[in-house]
């Protein structure tokens, strides 16, 4: 399984390939047009020896690892693509539309996971951002109820205001009319 890097317009390793140690290569999709058109219409996607010539760095992945056959599912999930699933083929080989629609069930069931997966860990690192900025507020009642001494007080607000907003640092200053 790769995923789908938009602003670098480029599948990355996401998943270590079945049976070996190695990640999946980076594939520009500017050289790989039907991979790109796989991802961008939402539709699988096959290469074979007579079509490898059309994809050059497929071609080349092709010749170097012995398969020969590669087969191409997008990764959709809510009109995304966040990737592909690719099945590869030491001989030539044509994919039966009943496997094709049952690697698209898999296929979007991973899509469903993987984006479950990336929502979780955005709303893990809000909720932790959140908790930072209530204690660093719970430190500063708690100060302005402990003491009445200005400077205290002035100088626990600057402190979480800077770490709060992860500046270099702050400054209050005071108007005295």
């Amino acid at each position: 399984i790769v995923k789908y890097n938009e602003e670098a317009d480029q599948l990355e390793p996401f998943i270590l390939e079945a049976n070996t140690e190695e990640l999946a290569p980076v594939l520009s999709l500017g050289h790989a047009p039907f991979i790109a058109t796989a991802l961008k219409q939402h539709k699988p996607a096959g290469i074979n020896p007579d079509t490898a010539a059309d994809c050059p760095e497929v071609q080349t992945f092709l010749n170097t690892s012995g398969y020969t056959c590669l087969f191409a599912l997008p990764l959709v999930a809510r009109s995304k693509s966040l990737g592909l699933i690719a099945f590869l083929s030491f001989r030539p080989k044509t994919y039966p539309v009943e496997d094709v629609n049952l690697a698209q069930v898999v296929a979007n069931q991973a899509a469903i996971a993987l984006q479950n997966a990336q929502l979780y860990k955005e709303t893990d690192q809000q909720l932790k951002l959140r908790l930072s900025e209530l204690r660093g507020l719970q430190k500063v009642n708690k100060e302005l109820n402990s003491t009445l001494v200005l400077d205290n007080i002035l100088r626990m607000v600057v402190e979480e205001a800077v770490r709060a907003t992860s500046a270099g640092i702050g400054n209050v200053t005071l108007y005295d009319s």
